[in-house]
């Protein structure tokens, strides 16, 4: 699998929330990685695998009833 092959979602939340989200992901080993960005602390780029592009979704549907965040970029490789 290439680099290329991830799928991403770009999220806008508060800082405090990302420790909550980097946790959760996590929990779920394989789905996909957090990272955020140097330039926007308030910034959390999720690279997916993309077999699990379903079930990342899910997580961040399920994830809206604890944190306010906003998807400002996604797309599907």
């Amino acid at each position: 699998m290439k680099f290329t092959d991830y799928a991403d979602r770009l999220l806008r939340l508060d800082t405090k929330d990302i420790a909550l989200l980097r946790y959760i992901f996590e929990g779920h080993e394989g789905i996909a990685n957090t990272t955020t960005m140097d330039d926007n602390p308030t910034m959390v780029r999720i690279r997916i695998v993309p077999d699990f592009v379903e079930e990342a979704d899910a997580i961040l549907d399920a994830l809206r009833e604890e944190i306010c965040f906003e998807i400002c970029e996604a797309n599907s490789r």
